[in-house]
C-alpha cells in the first residue's frame, strides 16, 4: 500500500489568493504505474518533481510552487524573480504545495496537461523505460 500526503509550505490562504490550491487529488496504480490526477483552483505555472528521504523512508514529491511578495501576497513569475535586484529578493517567499508518495522503487516522472488547472502526472518504473535498442522486442524505426 502506498502512503501519501499533501503539505502546504509558506501558504497563507488570506494572503496568497492567486496560489493554485489543490481542489482534488487522486493517486492510483495499475501495472506498477502510479498516476496522479490533480485539479487546482488556479492555473499551475510551475510544477516539479524530486526524490527525498525522511524518517518514514524514500518518497517522490510533486511540487506546485510560486514566488509571492511577503507583504502583498502578489505572485511574480520565476523569470521576474530572477531579474529582481539582490535587495528586492528578500521581499519574496516561495509558496508551494507538495504531494508526497512514499515508495521503495525508482520511477521516471512524466507530466501531462501541464500549464492548466488540471494536471496528470505519471510515475513509470525506471525498469520499464530504461531499455535500449539491443533489449527491445521489436525495432520500429532506424535511420
Amino acid at each position: 500500500m502506498l502512503k501519501s500526503k499533501i503539505e502546504y509550505i509558506n501558504f497563507n490562504e488570506l494572503l496568497h489568493k492567486q496560489f493554485p490550491r489543490i481542489l482534488n487529488c487522486k493517486i492510483y496504480e495499475k501495472n506498477d504505474i502510479i498516476n496522479f490526477d490533480i485539479t487546482c483552483s488556479n492555473i499551475v505555472l510551475d510544477i516539479s518533481d524530486d526524490i527525498s528521504y525522511d524518517s518514514l523512508g524514500k518518497y517522490i514529491t510533486i511540487s506546485i510552487g510560486q514566488w509571492h511578495n511577503i507583504e502583498s501576497g502578489k505572485y511574480i513569475s520565476l523569470e521576474d524573480f530572477v531579474d529582481l535586484e539582490e535587495y528586492d529578493v528578500y521581499n519574496y517567499e516561495y509558496v508551494e504545495v507538495v504531494i508526497k508518495v512514499y515508495t521503495d522503487q525508482n520511477y521516471k516522472v512524466y507530466f501531462h496537461n501541464y500549464m492548466d488547472r488540471r494536471i496528470k502526472v505519471s510515475l513509470i518504473p525506471e525498469k520499464l523505460v530504461s531499455f535500449g535498442c539491443n533489449d527491445c522486442h521489436k525495432k520500429i524505426f532506424e535511420f
